[in-house]
């Protein structure tokens, strides 16, 4: 795989990384995807982006029920197979942002490091209260 490297003065490299961070991307997966969307809307990187994957880490989160454990992968089940590595990465990434501002939802179950990251899905409201900052688990 070719590499490209670029440089950035501050106020741009500031603002590219805002950016990734509300994508909840890493800044060369966003730089990534910035350039596959300008380049062609027929790249797989474009048809990745445009088939609404990153919008829908919540949308399919809550269709997991309740109490149940899950996975990236067990989101995407008939796509997981034709992600490449970095896709099913930037999915990975996502999640883990999600959880995170959403621990009311859904958080993590089971981590170790090398392996694969469990979740469980929490009600959305029960066993959670929001604290100014953010949501906190009270039980």
């Amino acid at each position: 795989m070719k590499r490209l490297y670029s440089n950035y003065p501050e106020y741009e490299f500031e603002g590219i990384a805002e950016k990734a961070e509300e994508m909840g991307l890493s800044l060369s997966a966003f730089q990534r995807y910035c350039v596959m969307v300008y380049m062609s809307e027929n790249t797989p990187c474009h048809d990745f982006m445009s088939m609404g994957f990153y919008d829908s880490i919540s949308m399919r989160v809550n269709k997991i029920k309740v109490g149940e454990t899950f996975t990236v992968a067990d989101l995407f089940p008939d796509e997981w197979e034709h992600f490449d590595k970095s896709q099913k990465m930037i999915m990975a990434k996502r999640l883990v942002k999600f959880s995170k501002n959403n621990p009311h939802i859904c958080h993590v179950y089971q981590s170790e490091p090398g392996k694969t990251t469990v979740y469980l899905r929490e009600s959305g409201m029960w066993g959670s209260t929001f604290h100014g900052m953010g949501w906190k688990r009270f039980y």
